[in-house]
């Protein structure tokens, strides 16, 4: 008999016996719990008998001559098989697939099988099936569930005593996240010319979320580190692209009740900026009414900023501050009237510049504006005439006007 709660005792069919000892029903067959009981005809045990003795007498007697015979029967107590709990079997699926989903139970046996070999295992629909063995599944086909979302397995698990235990599992269906798709790529600007800069992940976040709430985003740098939900961005706001210009990464939204996850991927990309000149030389006009300010066309460094490039890619603006907040409006460039000073440029790559935006990548460009003073005549002239001594008296003489220069001017060192 099977030890139904492991405690050395169990109930045994003693009809059973009866069937073997006497397949014909020639004789009176009585059990006892002494040999002496036995032997006298008393205290006849039940049919049902619970386990007291390990071994009990049988009277085999034969009612028309009153002859018997008194064997011993021992009885063989078997405790029912122990397993763990079966978690339950959980799938994440496309809400299209409506609830149903194909299940492969032979990993769920093998499971059970796997450290205790001997047992049979038998898997039902109901637990009255499991009772009477009736109607078992195929658990080494393909199992499409019958009951949409969630069902109960039943599972028969037999030793070799013939002692068994029913226990049961939910199949279950839970749905996979949804997630934003890969159409739109992370753009940065590159900030030392080198395909290489920080991007801050985290913005997108909202994107990928597609608005579901009780959900976690991670960022992996491979598919398999994804699906494993294996940490290798250890900040996702300050992440350098390890692939120059250009890098993809997976993103992986998971539901932090069913554990059910999406992957997908995001471009990251390095915009390049503008490669023009950093360090143009002055621009330089005279001051020809002597009040410290002139008249400038800006626009005539421009080439030299450019440094050959096609115009057509780079946009120039032009600012009175290096914060870019006063802008030069347009009409005045070619005629822009200031004092010595530095202005700046703001040069945008053009092709950095996504639809429906406005800005680009750029780099702030000095600019230094210088107003040159006029030179100045000396008071020591008279009647602006200046004078040689001749040596020879022939009224010619060899002239370096170099030498006029300290006489002339205010400040020789202008010229």
């Amino acid at each position: 008999a099977c030890d139904d709660d492991y405690d050395g005792h169990a109930f045994f069919d003693l009809n059973e016996a009866t069937e073997i000892f006497d397949p014909f029903e020639e004789y009176t067959i009585t059990y006892h719990i002494t040999e002496q009981n036995a032997h006298s005809g008393q205290q006849e045990l039940a049919d049902s008998y619970y386990s007291v003795a390990s071994t009990i007498y049988v009277r085999v007697e034969n009612e028309d001559t009153g002859c018997y015979i008194v064997r011993p029967l021992e009885l063989e107590l078997s405790e029912k098989p122990e397993i763990d709990s079966i978690e339950d079997y959980v799938l994440c699926e496309d809400e299209d697939n409506n609830g149903f989903a194909i299940f492969y139970l032979d990993t769920v046996r093998d499971g059970i099988l796997a450290s205790q070999p001997d047992l049979t295992i038998s898997m039902y629909l109901s637990e009255a099936d499991a009772e009477a063995i009736n109607n078992p599944i195929d658990m080494d086909s393909p199992f499409l569930n019958t009951v949409a979302d969630q069902q109960t397995i039943w599972v028969r698990v037999e030793n070799s005593a013939g002692c068994y235990i029913i226990e049961s599992f939910e199949l279950i269906i839970e749905d996979i996240p949804h997630i934003g798709n890969a159409s739109i790529p992370h753009e940065v600007c590159d900030d030392d010319f080198d395909g290489f800069a920080s991007f801050d992940l985290t913005q997108n976040d909202t994107h990928y979320l597609a608005g579901q709430l009780g959900m976690v985003v991670t960022y992996h740098t491979s598919l398999a580190n994804a699906e494993g939900d294996i940490t290798d961005i250890p900040d996702f706001t300050n992440y350098v692209n390890t692939i120059i210009n250009a890098q993809e990464l997976y993103v992986r939204v998971e539901n932090q009740t069913t554990g059910c996850y999406a992957i997908s991927t995001l471009t990251l990309i390095v915009e390049p900026l503008p490669k023009v000149d950093m360090e143009p030389t002055a621009l330089e006009v005279c001051d020809d009414d002597t009040d410290g300010t002139a008249i400038f066309d800006i626009t005539e460094k421009e080439a030299e900023i450019l440094s050959g490039q096609n115009p057509a890619g780079i946009s120039l603006e032009y600012f009175e501050d290096e914060a870019l907040t006063t802008q030069i409006a347009t009409a005045d460039l070619t005629a822009y009237v200031s004092d010595s000073k530095t202005i700046y440029v703001k040069a945008t790559n053009v092709y950095t510049i996504n639809p429906g935006e406005t800005e680009g990548c750029y780099v702030v460009i000095p600019l230094e504006l210088i107003v040159n003073p006029l030179p100045e005549f000396s008071d020591n002239l008279i009647d602006d005439t200046y004078y040689f001594c001749e040596d020879d008296g022939d009224g010619h003489m060899v002239v370096d006007v170099n030498d006029m220069t300290d006489a002339l001017l205010v400040d020789g060192s202008i010229m």
